[in-house]
């Protein structure tokens, strides 16, 4: 009689056992394919979060590598000795401290960006959608926002590299054959396509807030400056651009190449205009 009751327990125990698994979703880290599936204003905004973070990231490595490299500075660390060795005597190693570690943060955030934009898309209206929905609005300012942090990261790129050019067209599975290198001017015309594609998404959101947090030291906390609305990002946009203009109009030894430089013309600042002057005499204005 004892192993009828033991028999059904034991029964049981296995059904259990064989329902159970170690499949538990990490609902604070959702994963990427629920982002593109399933996108929502709250995981957009954490997304958001995520750019504006790695916009951010590696610029200590970057601002002494790049006095290194210029001999404006120094790693007076110690702890590892190629940080020395390669800036001042060389050679560079390809996936060394000044080969690869300065593309990755920079390529890392370029691809957030893209599934940023990708996932964005997909959002629900709000209309349908009220409580996980995003307005037409809210969608042309995230698009402004993701945009511009897209181009400042091949800015850093391109800045880094120069006549080298760089990878543009790398929204790319992960799986696909590597983007093809770009040329200097080509990179400039890609960031400029950006800016300018961003800041007619910010005109669309105008003075709608983000639907989003702005981070210190784009939010107007404390002595910061306020880029905290689409309307006010675009300053931000636009100094991007125009140091992207100057940058494509110099040459390596710092002389103009087919531009001089006007300053800006009278008026309110978001009625101003930065002039480059072919030596034709013809020019070019860009709207800040």
């Amino acid at each position: 009689m004892r192993t009828r009751p033991f028999a059904i327990a034991a029964a049981l125990l296995a059904l259990g056992m064989g329902a159970c698994n170690f499949d538990i979703l990490n609902t604070n880290q959702p994963t990427l394919n629920d982002l593109l599936t399933n996108p929502t204003r709250q995981k957009i905004s954490t997304v958001a979060t995520g750019l504006f973070a790695g916009a951010r990231s590696d610029m200590q490595a970057i601002i002494w590598r790049v006095g290194s490299m210029g001999r404006e500075a120094v790693n007076l660390s110690g702890n590892n000795q190629p940080d020395f060795i390669e800036p001042y005597f060389g050679p560079v190693v390809a996936g060394g401290s000044f080969g690869g570690t300065m593309w990755i943060g920079r390529y890392a955030n370029i691809r957030t960006a893209n599934v940023f934009l990708t996932a964005l898309a997909n959002v629900p209206d709000v209309g349908a959608d009220p409580v996980h929905g995003m307005s037409a609005v809210d969608k042309a300012g995230s698009r402004g926002m993701a945009n511009t942090l897209k181009a400042l990261a091949f800015m850093y790129v391109v800045e880094l590299r120069a006549q080298l050019g760089a990878p543009v067209e790398v929204d790319l599975a992960v799986n696909a054959t590597p983007a093809p290198f770009a040329s200097e001017d080509s990179v400039y015309r890609a960031i400029l396509g950006l800016l300018d594609s961003a800041r007619a998404d910010l005109v669309r959101a105008d003075t709608f807030p983000f639907p989003f947090s702005v981070p210190p030291g784009l939010s107007g906390l404390g002595d910061a400056l306020d880029f905290s609305t689409p309307a006010t990002f675009i300053q931000f946009n636009r100094a991007l651009a125009a140091k992207a203009n100057v940058l494509r109009a110099t040459d390596a030894g710092g002389c103009p190449r087919r531009f001089v430089l006007e300053r800006c013309s009278g008026g309110p600042p978001e009625g101003r205009v930065l002039r480059l002057f072919e030596r034709s005499g013809r020019h070019h204005q860009l709207a800040l």
